[in-house]
């Protein structure tokens, strides 16, 4: 049983790729987890049952499809490149240590406000960034939508926002560094550091370990004085 060996996963890869390409696909996924697979299947989506559910522990697909916009499984390029690695990676194996959570962070998705900016305006700049660099459609009405429900005001001068639902994407945190604290909250919060995070809802548990490694470090009471030396 696959599942008794050590942890090793099955997988199942939802593609109509032709013969030759899903040799290719299935020889890089074996080079690079063959010791996280214990089992690799490939299926054309339209033979997807809800019977196999059960039977795989991990979905992965080459079509952006419905059980990609689902959130069931994880998307890679048929020839997977180096993101694609940490994207499946992270879904067999989870979030290992503080390398992999430095790895939601891209120094294109920093960005320093030099002049003053509300909450909203702030928050559609780091949104626009995501969006052009990973690609995706602007999601920024989302994360309004969430901050409606309540703040994410989290301690510190330090704001969490998010979606209201996870998107098909992959993980990862936008940082914006505000020179001066900016109203966060109908409770008067003031906030000069925002984490604008997203996590893959083909991956949810990866925002949870995130967190766990982030709220420790904001809880260090130097945390927020070394980031206002850095401003």
């Amino acid at each position: 049983d696959a599942r008794g060996c050590r942890g090793r996963k099955r997988v199942l890869v939802l593609s109509s790729l032709r013969r030759s390409e899903e040799l290719y696909l299935r020889k890089i996924l074996e080079q690079w987890f063959s010791n996280s697979i214990g089992e690799l299947d490939f299926l054309p989506p339209v033979r997807m049952e809800e019977a196999l559910l059960d039977h795989y522990d991990v979905f992965l697909t080459t079509e952006q499809g419905r059980y990609y916009e689902i959130g069931l499984a994880v998307y890679t390029h048929p020839v997977p490149d180096q993101r694609d690695y940490w994207n499946i990676r992270a879904a067999l194996e989870g979030f290992q240590n503080p390398d992999d959570i430095l790895r939601v962070f891209h120094p294109e998705l920093f960005h320093v406000f030099q002049a003053d900016v509300d909450r909203d305006a702030a928050l559609r700049t780091l949104c626009d960034k995501a969006s052009q660099f990973l690609a995706v459609p602007p999601f920024h009405d989302l994360v309004l939508d969430r901050e409606s429900l309540g703040s994410t005001f989290f301690s510190g001068e330090i704001a969490a926002p998010h979606p209201i639902s996870a998107l098909p994407y992959d993980t990862f945190i936008a940082v914006g560094v505000l020179c001066r604290p900016t109203r966060w909250d109908s409770s008067g919060n003031r906030v000069r550091l925002i984490l604008l995070t997203s996590g893959n809802k083909n991956n949810s548990p990866s925002l949870h370990v995130i967190w766990n490694y982030l709220s420790r470090l904001f809880s260090h009471q130097d945390f927020m004085k070394i980031g206002r030396a850095h401003v």
